[in-house]
């Protein structure tokens, strides 16, 4: 399994292209939107919780990370 994660793979152009043009579909920007929403929800509910401040810590690094990830996400555009 390690092997494959490993294994050195490139893109086409063509299918860096195709990929811009999924996620730059405003259906699939919708659908991260609204999975940031739900993140942004469960990280302001955060100081409301019962964990301890580790582990308000780490969820917190975990969500923003998430979030910084749908970021990036919705600003891919499709080649011209």
């Amino acid at each position: 399994m390690l092997a494959e994660i490993l294994y050195k793979e490139s893109l086409t152009k063509e299918e860096i292209n195709q990929i811009q043009v999924v996620l730059s579909d405003p259906l699939i920007k919708k659908y991260f939107r609204i999975m940031g929403q739900q993140d942004l929800a469960e990280l302001a509910s955060l100081g409301a919780s019962s964990l301890g401040d580790s582990e308000v810590a780490k969820k917190h690094a975990l969500i923003q990370g998430k979030l910084s990830t749908l970021v990036t996400l919705l600003s891919i555009q499709p080649l011209e």
